[in-house]
């Protein structure tokens, strides 16, 4: 990650109006305008944040990132043990 780059978490949407990002390493979120991300931007995505030379902010979804964040919660997901299936009686 180069200087003035940093990765967030798109957390979640609210009301499609706002997009709530999360920061992966100080666990920090806060809401923006959903428009200022790339249309294709989904909950769970990880964007990359750079500052542009004018001063500007661009966030791009990080595809690679987004897959082993994706990868690593479905790994714990399936870590956690499970209660007893079937019928039964209280």
């Amino acid at each position: 990650m180069g200087a003035g780059e940093m990765r967030l978490v798109v957390d979640r949407v609210e009301d499609g109006e706002w997009a709530v990002l999360e920061s992966q390493d100080a666990g920090r979120s806060f809401p923006i305008p959903r428009t200022w991300l790339p249309e294709a931007a989904t909950e769970g995505d990880v964007l990359l944040v750079e500052r542009t030379g004018d001063g500007e902010v661009r966030f791009t979804v990080d595809g690679d990132d987004t897959a082993q964040v994706t990868e690593r919660m479905r790994a714990l997901r399936e870590s956690i043990p499970r209660g007893p299936s079937g019928d039964f009686e209280l």
